[in-house]
């Protein structure tokens, strides 16, 4: 059915069987929500920032809609990451900030609150 869907569409999509993730308790859990204007390559320019800073998605759901009031495609994104405990939080928070004005985003990144 991917292989389908991949051909159909034009995709290429990448999948493999994983196993259980053991904890890791040096990472502290961190939230990100993105919305900005849609556009090719939000997604993956997001999941690349992360990765150059050495930071885990742990997990990851996107939309795309249509703005009510004015009619605008729209890309919302709400990704839980690991920061490892010995990254200096401000100078992330810092950087990922300058990362999505870049991109003209609108973003915020907070800890995770249980």
């Amino acid at each position: 059915m991917l292989t389908r869907l991949e051909r159909e569409e034009g995709l290429k999509l990448v999948w493999y069987r994983t196993e259980a993730k053991q904890a890791q308790s040096n990472l502290l859990p961190y939230i990100v929500e993105v919305i900005a204007a849609d556009k090719p390559g939000i997604l993956f320019q997001l999941a690349d920032f992360f990765d150059r800073q050495g930071i885990t998605i742990e997990t990851l759901q996107s939309t795309r809609y249509r703005a009510m009031q004015t009619g605008a495609e729209m890309f919302s994104a709400q990704v839980t990451i690991g920061v490892p405990a010995n990254m200096h939080i401000a100078a992330l928070r810092d950087d990922f900030l300058e990362f999505c004005d870049h991109l003209n985003l609108d973003a915020i990144m907070d800890p995770m609150k249980f």
